[in-house]
């Protein structure tokens, strides 16, 4: 029973979170494809409206009745008489089996339908998002590993790049450019720039913090202009190994005994 309300509980609370993003971002109105942009949980959210027209056709039959006089029947044997009018011409046609015409068979009626055409139409709408993230950060450094105060140069892998998604049918490109470069190391801070160098004053595990500032821009096809959105940003951290620098070997001499200055004579004994 615990573990279906803590499943539950897990369920409910992964939807909540991503309503925001939702809600954050709003699409413009007023065009057929209308698009917006926000900021949500450190990553760039696209959304996207599309309103297209549906129209239904319905078509209705309405009945028209026409009435057109018999077609003449013909019949070979035995020949009917033209007219029948009185009741002995009725009574004549009826035994030679003529089809008896007059008031009471009158002509057969025709049905004749003619379909309405009626058109309504309708507004749908669609909506779609998708979230987009700078590539991972890795911070390089060289050499990996040193000695105390030597320096060692550090960059990352940080460049300008693109990333692409799908929405209502069409390309999304959101572009990260790299403006901002906060290295961090032993609470020191070591710059802004893309490239920093840093140095140890005691030996041990050391390490070092990178924070990117990305500034973000997105559009939906390539001939148009770069939309802005905002900065997000990515971090990264490495350690490096620093040691102690070796110690100078001091070389030991003794004194000799000579016969003159080496310096001056180096063919004299024990030079």
């Amino acid at each position: 029973m615990l573990r279906i309300a803590l499943t539950l509980a897990l369920f409910l609370s992964q939807f909540a979170a991503a309503q925001p993003a939702q809600a954050a971002c709003t699409p413009s109105s007023g065009a057929a494809f209308s698009t917006g942009s926000a900021i949500v949980a450190n990553q760039v959210v696209l959304c996207a409206n599309a309103e297209s027209v549906a129209t239904t056709t319905k078509r209705s039959q309405t009945t028209v009745t026409k009435s057109q006089p018999n077609k003449p029947v013909v019949v070979v044997k035995p020949r009917c008489p033209d007219t029948m009018v009185t009741t002995a011409q009725i009574v004549s046609a009826a035994l030679l089996g003529c089809k008896i015409t007059g008031p009471s068979n009158p002509p057969v009626a025709v049905v004749v339908t003619k379909p309405k055409v009626a058109q309504s139409s309708a507004l749908s709408q669609q909506t779609d998002s998708a979230a987009f993230s700078p590539n991972d950060v890795t911070v390089f450094a060289s050499p990996s590993q040193a000695t105390v105060f030597s320096a060692m140069l550090l960059t990352s892998n940080a460049v300008e790049h693109e990333r692409t998604a799908i929405v209502l049918g069409r390309t999304a490109y959101v572009r990260f450019v790299p403006i901002k470069f906060d290295w961090l190391s032993e609470g020191k801070a070591l710059g802004g720039a893309s490239i920093a160098v840093v140095s140890f004053a005691t030996s041990g595990q050391k390490q070092i913090d990178l924070t990117v500032s990305f500034d973000a821009s997105y559009r939906f096809g390539l001939s148009d202009a770069w939309i802005d959105v905002g900065v997000v940003t990515r971090s990264a951290s490495t350690q490096v190994l620093v040691t102690e620098a070796p110690k100078p070997i001091v070389s030991k001499t003794k004194p000799r005994l000579v016969w003159a200055s080496c310096q001056k004579h180096l063919s004299n004994y024990r030079c």
